[in-house]
């Protein structure tokens, strides 16, 4: 038996030396029975995952396709929306134009109001400047109503009463048209005279109404005239 395998072996040794070298090299580089049931279960493993994938795509797709119809049919109700945004920013808009027309026109009216006023201002300025001191206001105005006419002007033509002298100023009693009945208080500035003014002059004033100066008599009771601010004084 021996002997035949040998005869068997020496014959064929040129099919058996190759068969067995291609053993060998199968052995040291082709994949054991562990690395191929791994790589089956890998690729399982990956073909399970592809199909989870393929279903959530699937549902995504349906949900995107349902999405879309949802949106096509609130379309219009969008539009609407739209179109009363449009409508509420228009109104908004067509409100601000009102208020700021009328604000304009108010600013316009105030402006033209104060103006005339102005106007009006300047044209009682102009006609007291263009009188002067001849305002026609009269003794007995200034010692009824004073206040109605504290620094306004005023003209006088009378005779002086009584005279006192202090540090720069001049203070006298008046006696408008020499009627001692009508008396007045008057202050100068010393300055606006050449000479000094004397009790019994005649003199003409023009200065600012002051009001009513209120002083004691010697009889103790308290005595009120009008007062004059003197400007001018003409001899």
């Amino acid at each position: 038996m021996f002997e035949k395998f040998l005869r068997f072996t020496h014959k064929n040794w040129r099919y058996i030396l190759p068969a067995i070298i291609a053993l060998f090299i199968g052995s040291l580089f082709g994949p054991s029975v562990e690395e191929y049931d791994a790589a089956v279960r890998k690729n399982t493993e990956l073909d399970n995952r592809n199909e989870e994938m393929s279903l959530k795509n699937s549902q995504l797709e349906e949900e995107n396709t349902q999405l879309e119809a949802k949106v096509k049919e609130a379309e219009p109700f969008f539009k609407l929306k739209d179109e009363e945004r449009k409508e509420k920013e228009a109104e908004l808009k067509k409100k601000e134009e009102a208020a700021k027309a009328k604000k304009e026109a108010e600013e316009k009216a105030a402006s033209e109001a104060e103006k005339k006023a102005q106007e009006e201002a300047d044209r009682i300025a102009e006609e007291k400047e263009k009188k002067g001191y001849d305002t026609g206001i009269t003794y007995d105005q200034l010692a009824r109503t004073p206040d109605d006419y504290i620094g306004e002007k005023v003209k006088f033509h009378g005779t002086v009463v009584q005279v006192i002298e202090g540090d720069g100023t001049t203070q006298i009693r008046f006696a408008v048209g020499d009627d001692y009945d009508t008396i007045l208080y008057a202050e100068l500035d010393s300055s606006i005279v050449d000479s000094r003014i004397l009790e019994d002059d005649k003199i003409t004033i023009m200065g600012l109404s002051t009001g009513l100066l209120t002083y004691e008599s010697t009889m103790g009771g308290d005595i009120s005239i009008p007062g004059i601010s003197i400007e001018k004084v003409e001899r």
